[in-house]
């Protein structure tokens, strides 16, 4: 094992790829850090009942969000990835901007409208009212970001999409802001985590449109791209993107319609530990996937085979050894945030299993939508949702957060599974890493 290791070490180092992204990597570890330290913040001073509300309306505005970008944000990332140094995508951004700008409006103004709607028939609460409303604002400058996010990923300018669409630049202006609340104003309004929050992505979403076309208007020549057929190539990812939002959330929100706000809020804090388990996945996933979608256009399938099992084994190391600490150390981790969050030590334990099958699988979604498979990843998505919410009736009423937990790690299984089974069968790639498996010479 320990040569194994060594040898991993050696090939990050010659790696080229890899190599460069060690400054990408050092901004998403710090991103981590500055969204825990905005959880901190929130559970110490505001309470776990307020963190459970900002954990809903983060959940409501995820939703929201998804189906105005109408899938661009991953397209983007092929397009501009496999297309020609000098090649025009001016137009081509512009009229998506245009579009989801248009949609995101009318979403926004339909959360606004049914915010009293949402607030006391699905989480039996008025106070989120006034919060779904602030919410709605949210929607513009989120759609922004993550469109804006795939052309930074399509053009490998990798760190800038770290810091805007990671957990850094939103969380760390975030706590900066509303420590400043709590330190020199003493604020306790519950309203005032997400109004900090809503400040800063309406800073990072301003100047992302303002950097972007800077970039793209030097660039001359024809534009190829036709709106509507760009609009039916991306739709599929939009469905596959759009039921994986949903599957990141549909725990939150079954918990904000069958338990009370704190409940939620001890899940949501569980749920951000757990992810650390996969923090490294999805560090590669950002590098990785302009890189699988030109090696997969220039048909160098044994270079694709070697990034994606070379980033399988980081992830089997370096993933199983934070999950181990995570689940040994569950009740040390959760005390962090309050004694009472304790309570949810045994949903940190399940969430992280999951976690762990989810990274050591390897980056299999990034592989089928890079490949012209976003299809199949959609259906693998969609049954994966409906086995979702079956499990979650079943298991949310009798076992709570702990059922919603178990729902949440059976499904991440089973999507992880089909995806593994379908990138060997269809592209003859194995995506995960198998230590007991010795390659002959």
């Amino acid at each position: 094992m320990k040569g194994e290791i060594l040898k991993l070490v050696k090939k990050v180092k010659s790696d080229e790829i890899l190599s460069k992204s060690s400054s990408s990597f050092v901004l998403r570890v710090f991103g981590f850090l500055s969204s825990y330290l905005f959880t901190y913040i929130v559970t110490q001073y505001f309470g776990a009942e307020t963190q459970g509300m900002f954990a809903l309306c983060m959940a409501t505005a995820a939703i929201f969000a998804v189906f105005p970008s109408l899938g661009f944000n991953i397209n983007l990332v092929k397009t501009i990835s496999s297309g020609s140094e000098n090649e025009n995508f001016k137009d081509l951004y512009l009229k998506i901007i245009s579009l989801v700008t248009i949609l995101s409006v009318i979403l926004g103004i339909s959360l606004f409208y049914f915010s009293e709607f949402i607030s006391e028939q699905i989480f039996f609460n008025s106070k989120m009212t006034s919060l779904l409303k602030t919410t709605s604002f949210l929607i513009l400058p989120t759609v922004f970001i993550a469109i804006n996010g795939g052309v930074y990923r399509g053009l490998k300018r990798i760190n800038i999409f770290t810091f805007i669409s990671g957990s850094l630049g939103k969380f760390l202006l975030s706590s900066l802001f509303l420590f400043s609340v709590v330190l020199f104003f003493n604020v306790e309004n519950q309203q005032f985590p997400l109004y900090c929050y809503l400040t800063t992505m309406w800073i990072l979403a301003l100047y992302s449109l303002f950097d972007i076309s800077l970039t793209l208007f030097k660039l001359k020549g024809k534009n190829k791209y036709n709106i509507k057929n760009y609009i039916m190539e991306s739709l599929p990812m939009l469905f596959s993107s759009s039921l994986f939002i949903f599957l990141g959330f549909i725990d939150t929100f079954m918990l904000g319609y069958f338990e009370s706000e704190k409940i939620v809020g001890y899940y949501s804090v569980a749920l951000k530990l757990s992810v650390l388990s996969s923090f490294f996945l999805a560090s590669i996933n950002a590098i990785l996937s302009p890189v699988l979608s030109k090696l997969y256009k220039e048909k160098k399938m044994d270079v694709f085979q070697e990034k994606v099992q070379l980033t399988a084994k980081i992830n089997f190391f370096l993933s199983g050894g934070i999950t181990f600490v995570i689940m040994l150390f569950a009740p040390f981790f959760l005390n962090i945030y309050g004694e009472d969050f304790k309570t949810a030590s045994t949903v940190l334990i399940i969430l992280c299993f999951g976690q762990l099958v989810n990274s050591i699988s390897g980056s299999v979604g990034n592989i089928l939508n890079m490949t012209n498979n976003q299809t199949v990843f959609k259906n693998i998505i969609l049954f994966s949702f409906i086995l979702n919410v079956l499990l979650n009736l079943l298991l949310v009423i009798k076992y709570g957060m702990v059922g919603v937990a178990t729902a949440s790690v059976i499904t991440i299984i089973s999507w992880n599974l089909l995806s593994v089974y379908y990138v060997k069968k269809k592209l003859g790639v194995i995506s995960f890493y198998n230590p007991f498996f010795k390659k002959t010479k």
